[in-house]
C-alpha cells in the first residue's frame, strides 16, 4: 500500500518568509512537492509526499514520522515548527495447518479431513505430512506444531514470513480399523493466541482371504 502525506504550512507571523522549507527525515519517503516556497504573513501552502508501507511497518502496527518547517525572515534568525503523525497499520495474524496422509509410501498425499480417509493394507505404515502456512499479513515467530497422537518434537517450525510455509513428515505404525488424529498449529502475536487444527484419517483394510 502507498500512503500520501500532506503537509500544511502557515506563516502566522507579520513578515514575509522566504524561503520556506519543509523536511521529513523518514526513510523511504519520496521527495516533498510544495505549492509555494515563500509565504506572506497569513498565507499557507501545502506539500505532499508518498510512502510505500513495508512489512516492517505492518509488523510494528504503526508508522511514526516528524516533519519540520523552516522559514527565513528578512532579518534575524530562522523560525521553525515541527509536527508528528502516527498512522496505524492494520494487523491480521493468521495461521493454517494442513495434515495429509499417504498410504503408498509418499507417492501421493490425501487431505483426508473426513472419514473414512484412504484405505490401506496391513503391514504398510502410513506417512503424514504437516504443512504450516502463515496466512496473515505479519511475520510470525514461536509457532508451535503439535498432534493429538504423534510426538512432533522433531518438527520445529521456523519463523515464517507472510505467505511462507513449513513442511514436516512423520511415519507412524499402522493401527487396526479406523484411525483419526488432529494436528494443531498455534502462535502468539500481540498478546493474543492464533491457532488452526486439521484432521487426518485412514482406514485399515484386511487383506482378502485366499
Amino acid at each position: 500500500d502507498t500512503l500520501t502525506y500532506t503537509f500544511s504550512v502557515t506563516n502566522d507571523g507579520n513578515v514575509n518568509l522566504d524561503p520556506v522549507i519543509v523536511t521529513d527525515p523518514m526513510s523511504g519517503l519520496s521527495a516533498l512537492s510544495c505549492n509555494a516556497t515563500s509565504l506572506a504573513p497569513g498565507a499557507s501552502t501545502t506539500c505532499t509526499a508518498t510512502y510505500t508501507v513495508t512489512q516492517a511497518d505492518v509488523d510494528a502496527g504503526s508508522i511514526y514520522n516528524t516533519a519540520t518547517a523552516t522559514g527565513t525572515p528578512p532579518t534575524g534568525g530562522n523560525v521553525t515548527d515541527t509536527d508528528d503523525e502516527t498512522v496505524n497499520v492494520p494487523q491480521d495474524p493468521s495461521i493454517d495447518v494442513e495434515k495429509y496422509v499417504s498410504v503408498d509410501g509418499g507417492e501421493s498425499w490425501v487431505d483426508a479431513d473426513e472419514l473414512t480417509g484412504p484405505f490401506f493394507i496391513c503391514n504398510t505404515d502410513p506417512q503424514f505430512k504437516f504443512v504450516v502456512t502463515n496466512t496473515g499479513n505479519v511475520n510470525l515467530t514461536g509457532i508451535s506444531l503439535t498432534d493429538s497422537d504423534f510426538d512432533l518434537s522433531g518438527c520445529t517450525v521456523p519463523p515464517l514470513a507472510v505467505g511462507a510455509s513449513f513442511e514436516c513428515f512423520v511415519t507412524d505404525p499402522w493401527v487396526v480399523v479406523q484411525h483419526t488424529d488432529t494436528a494443531n498449529a498455534t502462535v502468539n502475536f500481540g498478546g493474543q493466541t492464533y491457532s488452526d487444527a486439521d484432521d487426518a484419517n485412514y482406514y485399515y483394510r484386511a487383506p482378502s482371504s485366499p
